[in-house]
């Protein structure tokens, strides 16, 4: 009886002891000195265990937290480290939350409700040394003719979160469709947003407009053309 006693406390111990620790998420230098650190993921905690002898972190938000695709990487502009984005939801608000462990601080960004993460969104968008976050979100009125949407640039190198509209001219209802993240435009710095924008006219389909739209982040503006005679409609600064 009490080695079967020893053995079910054996099987049973590990599972509470990775429970507390967290599940390892991913390894990166999170401090910038050189060493690699473990990441582990809790319901709604985060635990960095660091490299050569340095004591752990233990990084705890009320609600449940999910680790963006893509969001470890340096996103702060210190070459050496790692920054972890993650998103939180707690109260009805949902929020992103960038980690900076080397300077033990959390940034925050409210982000408007249903806003989703970008596909290929954590990435360099201005050129500068650091990654940005790319969301959006669709904007829901009760009267469906101003629903429209928004994209959200969150940029941790500075704290700054800038908004980008996908309405043409007065807001009405719209759809949109990323076309991609890329070095569309070589001779500025950084990647852009692409996409092409659908705006249905009240006679029906056939009158219906398209728009294809880049975002440059860097400058803070979106360019506008006609599609498919790619006519030039002139530039839109962000929000």
């Amino acid at each position: 009886m009490k080695k079967l006693m020893i053995a079910m406390l054996l099987t049973v111990f590990p599972i509470f002891s990775a429970s507390a620790q967290g599940v390892l998420q991913g390894r990166a230098d999170v401090d910038g000195n050189g060493s690699i650190d473990s990441i582990y993921k809790g319901a709604n905690f985060i635990r960095i265990a660091g490299g050569a002898g340095t004591a752990a972190r233990t990084y705890t938000f009320p609600g449940s937290i999910a680790i963006l695709a893509g969001g470890i990487q340096n996103m702060n502009s210190y070459a050496p480290s790692a920054e972890i984005a993650l998103t939180q939801t707690a109260t009805g608000q949902q929020t992103i939350r960038v980690i900076n462990h080397r300077a033990n601080l959390v940034q925050t960004y409210n982000m408007r409700v249903g806003w989703k993460l970008l596909a290929g969104g954590i990435t360099d968008l201005d050129g500068y040394p650091g990654a940005e976050i790319g969301t959006y979100a669709v904007i829901v009125n009760p009267n469906p003719a101003w629903t429209t949407s928004r994209i959200a640039i969150v940029t941790p190198r500075d704290g700054t979160q800038t908004e980008y509209g996908t309405q043409y001219g007065t807001a009405g209802y719209q759809t949109w469709t990323l076309l991609g993240i890329a070095d569309y435009d070589p001779a500025n710095p950084g990647l852009e947003l692409d996409y092409l924008l659908r705006i249905p006219d009240f006679r029906g389909p056939a009158y219906d407009t398209y728009h294809h739209r880049r975002v440059y982040h860097r400058y803070h503006i979106t360019y506008d053309w006609d599609y498919p005679s790619y006519k030039f409609n002139g530039g839109f600064p962000s929000f």
